[in-house]
């Protein structure tokens, strides 16, 4: 019942701090409860909380709709420096994220990138998957989202899991691999370039 009654003040816009101290519950159990309540809820009225994060949210406003050629490799070598493998001698890029929307960044910038080099062919994936999440599922997901082929997926990395741990948010960890050195050492040489010209000598 107590459940409830958080998910409900949560519904009517109360905060999660409101909640807290309304109810003398620990603010980490009401933000567990009330994240379970939003998960598909669009009826929820915003708190002047969330009104407030909104507008510092949106106060930034930049245009990305004409990215040419070269600001897009910037853009995807700077991802690549944040997550992607730095060691040449594998002879591929690696790019590996839980967060299928950076995913789906990185490989929509690489597309763009490099046009004419790009061989839709090498891209592979490997996904690590929890041992009690629906594995057809979760490749449908990768493919559909990064617009490759099952047929290029490796066998997934089975993970196993404390109890039935589930949470509908996530969809493992994938892996996205593209076969091809010389794009490998132009993304990083792109982002050491980079990294010079704002702080100097790079090693």
């Amino acid at each position: 019942m107590l459940v409830k009654q958080v998910q409900g003040l949560y519904k009517s816009g109360f905060s999660v701090t409101d909640i807290s101290n309304k109810l003398g519950i620990s603010s980490s159990n009401v933000s567990r409860w009330c994240r379970k309540a939003a998960e598909g809820d669009l009826d929820r009225k915003p708190s002047a909380q969330d009104k407030r994060r909104q507008l510092w949210f949106d106060f930034d406003k930049i245009n990305m709709e004409k990215l040419d050629v070269k600001k897009c490799r910037e853009l995807v070598s700077i991802l690549y420096w944040c997550e992607g493998a730095k060691y040449p001698s594998t002879g591929e890029l690696a790019f590996t994220s839980s967060d299928g929307e950076m995913q789906r960044v990185f490989i929509k910038l690489l597309r763009k990138a490099y046009p004419e080099e790009i061989d839709e062919s090498k891209f592979r994936v490997v996904l690590q998957i929890p041992a009690t999440y629906n594995i057809e599922e979760i490749r449908e997901y990768w493919s559909k989202l990064l617009n490759i082929s099952i047929t290029q997926f490796y066998k997934p990395y089975i993970t196993k899991t404390q109890g039935n741990r589930f949470r509908n948010t996530y969809k493992g960890t994938c892996g996205l691999r593209y076969h091809d050195y010389r794009i490998l050492l132009r993304i990083m040489g792109t982002y050491n370039q980079i990294a010079k010209q704002i702080i100097g000598d790079v090693r």
